[in-house]
């Protein structure tokens, strides 16, 4: 190689070959970019969860007002929106939250799935968390209505009148 050789490449901006024929850079970014392959090949569900997470909110921000998908005694119980626990799930409120799920599937639920695997990965998270959303609105829908008995000063919840005692007593 001669100093005309390196003189004309350097004022060109080409690159030599790396040994195999391909330029360093390619090398570079193949390497860079075999990390995030890899993760998302051993974690797809993890990955997939955390990037449904993010979209969601990033739809619900600009879209689609979030209390649509919210959860509460309102949404499930009165309006039959039946769907609520489901999007409890994936939809986060807030941009916090968002970052939150993200780092937390891409952290937990991806060891959660590496030792699980996928598929009892997948029916762990919505087979609990679906109850358990369920079941946190229900327990809600109950302490409502116990709190409310409480401000009724010793009438009885059930009823909308009060009973009025019998004269023998």
């Amino acid at each position: 190689m001669t100093s005309t050789d390196s003189a004309s490449d350097a004022a060109t901006g080409t690159q030599k070959p790396h040994h195999s024929g391909i330029p360093v850079v390619a090398v570079i970014l193949r390497r860079v970019s075999a990390v995030p392959r890899g993760y998302l090949r051993r974690h797809p569900v993890a990955t997939s969860f955390g990037a449904v997470a993010l979209l969601a909110f990033v739809a619900t921000a600009t879209v689609v007002p979030t209390e649509f998908f919210g959860i509460g005694p309102q949404a499930l119980l009165q309006s039959g929106r039946w769907w609520t626990p489901l999007t409890a799930l994936l939809v986060p409120a807030s941009l916090v939250q968002a970052l939150i799920v993200v780092a937390l599937s891409l952290t937990l639920l991806a060891r959660t799935e590496t030792v699980l695997g996928r598929r009892r990965t997948l029916i762990a998270l919505f087979g609990i968390g679906v109850p358990a959303v369920v079941l946190s609105v229900l327990a809600q829908a109950a302490l409502w209505t116990i709190a409310s008995c409480g401000r009724s000063r010793g009438r009885r919840c059930s009823s909308s009148t009060p009973r009025s005692r019998s004269p023998g007593r």
